[in-house]
């Protein structure tokens, strides 16, 4: 019996990164007011981006995504505060390098999980070598050319990868807020928008099951 319980806990327990990483996660996101009252924590932690990516939209963060505040960054080119946001990103970059990915990253963490369900595997190969290149193109239009563009016609912000794409944002700022019955009347305001994201972030979490850190690949 002793030995039957010590080999479920050697198998079963987390280790230290998913430690790390679920900690990370629930730090992120430890304004639980934010849960309760179904609205989006706006004090001056916001004004500072973690590192990993954590919906800035979230009921419970209490900091902003670094790939939104870049976003922002962009459209702000030319104001102070854009170079303080690229500042700390570059810090981040710097000092934790990709530790930051594989230790301190919710959307890693959630990707993890979602690979664990046991099923037949994607294993790397030429066509995924050539699909990795995806996410650069991505990132370059949605995520630099569409909100530098449109900071600089409109003088305003417009984080086209958050608006359009992104599944942590579906998942931690859409669906949760809408999961509070106190936000049940934004059910009719959602349209278009947000049933492609939707589709988007199913579709993310589903190859996720069967290719690791599938968001992160592509």
């Amino acid at each position: 019996m002793d030995n039957g319980n010590m080999n479920w806990r050697q198998c079963c327990r987390p280790g230290t990164r998913r430690l790390v990483q679920l900690y990370s996660a629930l730090l992120y996101n430890a304004h639980l007011r934010g849960f309760i009252d179904g609205e989006i924590y706006v004090g001056r932690a916001k004004t500072v981006c973690v590192p990993g990516f954590n919906c800035y939209s979230c009921p419970g963060a209490i900091g902003a995504c670094p790939l939104g505040s870049i976003q922002n960054a962009l459209a702000a080119a030319g104001h102070q505060a854009g170079w303080y946001v690229l500042g700390i990103i570059l810090l981040y970059g710097v000092i934790l390098g990709r530790t930051i990915c594989g230790w301190l990253c919710p959307l890693g963490l959630i990707q993890e999980l979602l690979h664990k369900i046991p099923t037949p595997k994607i294993r790397k190969s030429r066509i995924t070598r050539v699909l990795s290149w995806l996410k650069y193109i991505l990132l370059a239009v949605f995520a630099a050319a569409i909100p530098l563009w449109y900071g600089l016609r409109h003088n305003m912000p417009l984080p086209g990868f958050c608006k359009y794409i992104c599944p942590a944002g579906t998942f931690e700022g859409a669906i949760g807020l809408l999961a509070n019955p106190v936000n049940s009347e934004k059910f009719s305001m959602l349209g278009i928008l947000f049933t492609r994201k939707f589709i988007i972030m199913l579709l993310i979490g589903l190859l996720c099951v069967f290719c690791y850190r599938t968001f992160c690949r592509f």
